[in-house]
């Protein structure tokens, strides 16, 4: 080919080319104008519908060919009627060509959003985009997976992205409330994104944004995308946290009505390539809570306030599990809490909800779950000028508790790990009292160890927390203390307190009669320890001064505190039928299954008392009887339930304020063997005022006489020896009392007999007992040993005076001979043992009333009748005379003379022969007539005093002459006439031949 054709070829080619570049610009400027905005309309609205699964609606799209600038207007993925997924007013997408080309990368000048609206809702099933996240990975799974080269690179720039007037909707509708969250006007700036593998240059950003309901949050700093570096300067201002109320409401059951929230933070994130993690960094946080209010249903009063909450100096590393506050501060606090009646309380509004109507305490986590460990510290904790109120509606009347001017500051605080932090509290309780704590506290795991202090604490506010049954109040009285706490949580729970404790002022009354029961100006306690979980106790010393007990028998008595109703009575009954009581089986069974369940033991080094009194007043009694214990002292030590020795007591005070009284021994209060051996005295005791009691059960007043009593008791296990010693000097009983509870006993005979020559009763009286039995009770022994000895002097009075004289004989029986009215030799030592006794005991008078055997003994009066006259016929017959004479039937039979009587009476009497019957008598029997005589005179004396009249009269004088023969025996040897009372015989009384004395008092 020449040069000419060359040349033609040369121009046809380029004027074809150019014909092509034209026919293809134009044919890319009508792809861009026309076609393309038409069909990236089409592909949204139906590609993008098909694969969202949503509505996708386009206003328009447009191209720019010349500028290469992309246009999208009016753009929505539909999701709720007013309210679409994701939506903007313009995207304009702006690429550079030459950019691009001249760099040989990718590079967008700009990317623009205007007016985008996003809106995620989220409830009970979920997210409102989690069927588009399902849809698109179902799409995923029915594609081939892409090849790719994980060598190759890539790289492209975004110059600047704008997002202005942006609205972000969320809306959590999964709990009891819509909570709603909306950030307005948000605007977002990035200048000269850069990305590309490897490359390290930083690109600086900006993003800030408006909440609707107030405040400014903007992100400023640099980045880079690979490797992965971000460091962020986050500032809030003034976020209006009501906001976000609606979200805690459906997590809690309380609203937060005001606050605002002012936050500042330095923020790094980079990935680490050397343990390929992600290092997430915080410095120089701060977080500032302002007038925070909390509240529930109630809306008086509040249940939170807060001036301020902040924490500054805050530093994090995520990836170190590293968290530190350098301070953490709480001011102006104001919490009001109560109890219900039905003892639930008002702070459950605070527990996270785990259902959408219910409060409960979230589970503890499993600490067999291994988890990694955080390093959390807050290097100065405060909470300052704070208040809380606690109403406890739980006891009628509701007590009202406050804790105020709270102040407290602790600084470490490590968190996560044992190290101790310094602690110093203090608050004002109730507005009045004064609470301060100062020491450590390590708070993982937990270990206190403090000094708790607190001024007078009124005692009255305790009242409502007293048992409903209980009829007691306490009117005034204060609390202090100083004690030091030391708790800890492992290996078991273990808590150590020492306490020094007063109380002054106090007064207990019975709120039924609002009389005072027991007043004390002061009490001091010492040294305290308890220890939990052994609740073992020691105190090193009590003193109590001046307490002053008011004691009133009364319908009821003052000191029966308990009023339980009917119903609670049968229920407590009802329980304890339903209760099986423990046999010896059961308790070993019980002891084998606890092996290691010890008794707590209690130990009192000290203790004592001091100018104490005890008033009492019996007012069922006529008069009332009133009495008192003064000037009572008691003083113990050494006292232990563990203790192998015993302890020392010693007491001493004044009955009445004269008579004194006094206790010294010792007791073992070991549980397994209660021991006590105590010796006392009581001298003097005035006992004309005890008339209420002797004239109700004894039925007697006092006119005077002083009581001494001596004892020494004994306790060794559960049986009980005491030894009592009565000594009444110059006991006298006045005037009889008509009462139905006396007791039916000669009374003044009894001490009568009980008195001595100088008119003292002196009785040593011992007792014993169970003291496990029921019915065991010490006064009552003693009282029933002393009514049974004078009811057993007053039956056996004889007993008693032949005691006094070394005999066993019965001086009260005076026996005579059938008929005869003379004192035998047996008798007259009798009574002359009577006499020495009746001499010891001269408040005794000896009251004589004859006695005789209406039917026992007329045979033998009837006899010495007989014989008188056989004697005699002129002879006396009196009754006088015949108990006086000297007479032996078998003496007078054998008197031949007196034979002869017989005879010739008995022929006067009948005008029979005596021999017509002495044949017989000889042959019947086979004896002499000697002896037959002395029977025959026998036989016939006795028939023939039979037919002789003795008379009632007759008896009445015998038993009379009896009495006055021992009248005169007595009176002619020494005992004075005026002591001997007789008094007469009568017939309906009297029962044989023998006189029973008997003894009255003098007096």
């Amino acid at each position: 080919m020449d040069a000419i054709q060359r040349r033609r070829w040369l121009r046809l080619s380029t004027k074809t080319l150019l014909i092509v570049l034209v026919v293809l610009y134009f044919l890319y400027v009508l792809l861009g104008y026309f076609y393309l905005p038409g069909k990236l309309k089409s592909l949204a609205e139906t590609q993008g519908t098909q694969m969202l699964g949503r509505s996708v609606s386009a206003e328009s799209f447009s191209y720019n060919p010349f500028t290469f600038e992309l246009k999208s207007v009016g753009f929505a993925i539909a999701d709720e009627p007013e309210h679409p997924l994701l939506s903007w007013q313009q995207l304009r997408i702006n690429a550079g060509f030459w950019a691009t080309l001249w760099n040989r990368h990718l590079v967008i000048e700009e990317v623009e959003l205007t007016k985008p609206d996003s809106y995620i809702h989220q409830n009970e099933k979920g997210f409102n985009f989690d069927p588009i996240i399902a849809r698109l990975n179902e799409r995923a799974k029915s594609e081939p997976a892409p090849t790719t080269d994980d060598s190759s690179s890539f790289a492209f720039t975004i110059a600047l992205i704008t997002i202005d007037k942006g609205d972000a909707r969320y809306r959590d509708s999964s709990g009891d409330v819509n909570a709603d969250l909306n950030i307005a006007n948000l605007s977002l700036t990035f200048n000269d994104l850069y990305i590309a593998t490897g490359d390290e240059l930083l690109n600086p950003f900006k993003v800030s944004a408006a909440l609707a309901n107030g405040g400014q949050l903007s992100l400023t700093g640099e980045y880079r995308l690979q490797p992965l570096l971000f460091d962020i300067d986050l500032q809030a201002e003034r976020l209006n946290l009501t906001a976000f109320a609606d979200f805690l409401r459906n997590k809690i059951n309380a609203d937060l009505t005001n606050g605002a929230l002012a936050a500042s933070a330095q923020i790094h994130i980079a990935h680490n390539s050397a343990n390929d993690g992600t290092t997430i960094n915080l410095k120089q946080g701060s977080l500032t809570l302002t007038d925070l209010a909390l509240d529930d249903d109630v809306q008086d009063p509040p249940m939170l306030r807060a001036e301020k909450l902040g924490a500054s100096g805050i530093e994090l590393d995520l990836l170190a599990r590293s968290l530190s506050i350098e301070a953490l501060e709480y001011r102006g606090m104001l919490l009001n809490q109560w109890q219900t009646k039905d003892g639930q309380f008002r702070y459950e509004s605070l527990l996270v909800k785990t259902g959408t109507d219910s409060n409960q305490k979230a589970n503890a986590p499993d600490e067999s779950t291994p988890k990694d460990q955080w390093s959390i510290v807050v290097n100065d904790f405060v909470l300052a000028d704070s208040t809380m109120n606690f109403s406890d509606q739980h006891v009628t009347p509701a007590v009202s508790w406050q804790l105020s001017d709270i102040d407290i500051h602790a600084t470490p605080l490590h968190l996560t790990e044992a190290h101790t932090a310094d602690l110093t509290a203090s608050a004002v309780i109730n507005q009045n009292t004064n609470l301060s704590m100062t020491g450590e506290l390590i708070p993982v795991p937990l270990k206190l160890d403090l000094g708790i202090k607190h001024g007078p604490l009124q005692l009255s506010v305790f009242n409502p927390y007293l048992d409903p049954h209980l009829q007691a109040a306490i009117t005034q009285g204060t609390l202090a203390s100083d004690s030091t706490l030391k708790l800890t949580l492992k290996p078991e729970l273990n808590i150590d307190l020492q306490t020094n404790a007063q109380m002054q002022a106090f007064t207990l009354i019975n709120s039924a009669t609002e009389g005072e029961l027991l007043s004390i100006d002061n009490v001091d306690v010492s040294r305290v320890q308890l220890n939990v979980p052994s609740l073992n106790t020691q105190i090193d010393a009590i003193n109590v001064q001046k307490p002053e007990v008011t004691l009133i028998r009364d319908t009821p008595a003052n000191w029966d505190l308990l009023a339980k109703s009917s119903e609670d009575t049968n229920a407590a009954a009802n329980n304890d039928s339903q209760q099986a009581p423990k046999t010896p089986e059961t308790e070993a069974t019980e002891s084998a299954a606890n092996p290691q369940k010890h008794s707590p033991t209690f130990s009192l080094n000290k203790f004592t008392l001091e100018q104490g009194k005890v008033n009492f007043t019996d007012r069922l009694q006529n008069p009332d009887f009133v009495s008192s214990i003064n000037e009572l002292s008691v003083e113990l030590s050494e006292l232990s339930t563990a203790a192998t020795n015993p302890s020392s007591i010693a007491v001493s005070a004044l009955f009445n304020q004269h008579a004194p009284f006094q206790l010294n021994g010792q007791l073992g209060l070991n549980p397994e063997h209660l021991g006590v051996d105590v010796k006392g005295s009581l001298k003097n005791l005035e006992l004309a005022p005890m008339s209420s009691y002797t004239g109700t059960y004894i039925g007697y007043q006092v006119d005077d006489g002083k009581l001494s009593y001596n004892f020494n008791y004994k306790i060794d296990g559960n049986k009980l020896n005491g030894e009592n010693n009565i000594l009444a000097k110059s006991f006298n009983l006045g005037s009889s009392v008509d009462s139905d509870k006396a007791i039916n006993a000669p009374i003044k005979l009894g001490l009568a007999l009980l008195r001595d020559l100088q008119g003292n009763i002196d009785l040593d009286l011992d007792i014993s007992g169970d003291t496990t039995d029921p019915s065991f009770n010490v006064p009552g022994l003693i009282a029933k040993a002393f009514v049974n000895i004078l009811v057993k002097a007053a039956a056996s009075p004889f007993t008693l005076l032949g005691s006094l004289v070394d005999s066993d004989d019965d001086l009260g029986a005076i026996t005579f001979a059938a008929g005869s009215g003379q004192l035998n030799s047996d008798n007259q030592d009798k009574l002359q043992q009577l006499i020495k006794a009746l001499n010891k005991k001269t408040n005794l008078n000896l009251v004589i009333r004859g006695n005789a055997g209406k039917l026992e003994e007329r045979p033998a009066i009837q006899r010495r009748h007989l014989a008188a006259l056989l004697n005699d016929p002129e002879a006396d017959t009196n009754i006088a005379t015949l108990a006086a004479m000297d007479y032996d039937l078998e003496a007078l039979l054998d008197n031949d003379t007196m034979l002869q009587a017989i005879e010739d009476y008995y022929r006067q009497q009948t005008d029979n022969q005596f021999t017509d019957q002495l044949d017989a008598i000889m042959q019947e029997q086979s004896i002499t007539k000697e002896r037959a005589r002395v029977l025959l005179a026998e036989k016939l004396f006795k028939e023939m005093a039979a037919n002789i009249k003795i008379s009632s009269d007759d008896m009445e004088r015998l038993a009379n002459v009896r009495a006055q023969a021992i009248t005169t025996y007595l009176t002619d040897r020494g005992l004075a006439s005026g002591r001997i009372n007789s008094e007469p015989a009568y017939s309906a009384a009297l029962t044989g031949a023998t006189v029973e004395l008997t003894v009255a008092p003098n007096q």
